[in-house]
């Protein structure tokens, strides 16, 4: 027999605990920006993002008043799809890693898996989520769509930062081999018709050229989302893994004190 075990966050008490021991950022809400601290900024220029502030629970009282909450301040998502109905301040993504962050303080998941204590662990999709990336990604009539604009932000809420990214490299090669297809065609139409073979250098170049320029292309784009989801300052989380072996050494804090440490040879 197997018990299925759900873990979830509902507890908005216990979201701002976990939210201030690992020290995580959340976003302010636009309207924060522009109205609370009349900061005149261009709502029609993505660079013009609100920024992500390290959460406190006293931010929201102090910034916009007694009355205020964190639902105020700060992006609220999943609106209605909650039991309380006023949704959550925490993406997917950040619910999944504040979970994590705190089992894994207590328990080698991976271990009790190797051991057979648990049969699997993973986290579990979000029904109503998944339908708004149906209508807006994951849809077979997009593979008509040439602009192979991708809804990168809804991605890196939902799945995280790392996927965000595969899909906007995966977005952004597919347009510039769009951009080359002519090129290509030309060429091989000259080699076969009037240059024999000689082209093959010059389409060589141009290869060169555009494998350059899609490069820098892709460098400036990644350092966009880079400070629009602010991850150029991320907080490393230093909390012990339970999967961790090390070697008992004299605490680097505390001599009287004993700490696991990675072996030396490996450093």
């Amino acid at each position: 027999d197997e018990l299925h075990v759900c873990v979830s966050l509902h507890s908005e008490f216990t979201i701002r605990r976990l939210l201030q021991i690992t020290h995580m950022k959340l976003q302010i809400q636009k309207q924060v920006v522009t109205e609370s601290l009349k900061i005149d900024q261009p709502a029609d220029e993505f660079e013009s993002s609100p920024p992500y502030v390290q959460y406190n629970t006293k931010l929201a009282s102090n910034c916009l008043g007694g009355d205020k909450t964190d639902f105020d301040m700060f992006n609220v998502f999943a609106r209605g799809a909650t039991a309380s109905g006023k949704g959550t301040i925490l993406t997917g993504q950040q619910r999944v890693q504040l979970l994590y962050h705190f089992l894994n303080k207590r328990l080698d998941l991976d271990y009790a898996v190797e051991q057979k204590i648990l049969v699997q662990w993973f986290p579990a999709h979000n029904i109503n989520r998944l339908a708004d990336l149906h209508a807006c990604w994951a849809r077979w009539d997009l593979l008509k769509d040439f602009t192979f604009v991708q809804p990168v932000t809804t991605l890196k809420d939902y799945f995280g930062a790392r996927l965000a990214f595969i899909s906007a490299w995966n977005g952004h090669y597919c347009k510039m081999l769009l951009a080359l297809t002519p090129i290509a065609v030309i060429f091989e139409l000259a080699n076969c018709v009037f240059l024999d073979h000689i082209s093959i250098i010059g389409f060589g170049l141009t290869l060169a050229v555009w494998g350059k320029w899609a490069l820098n292309v892709w460098d400036r784009e990644q350092e966009y989302f880079m400070v629009l989801w602010d991850l150029a300052n991320v907080h490393k989380d230093e909390s012990p893994r339970a999967d961790f072996e090390g070697t008992l050494y004299p605490s680097h804090i505390d001599r009287n004190m004993v700490e696991l440490y990675s072996p030396t040879w490996k450093y």
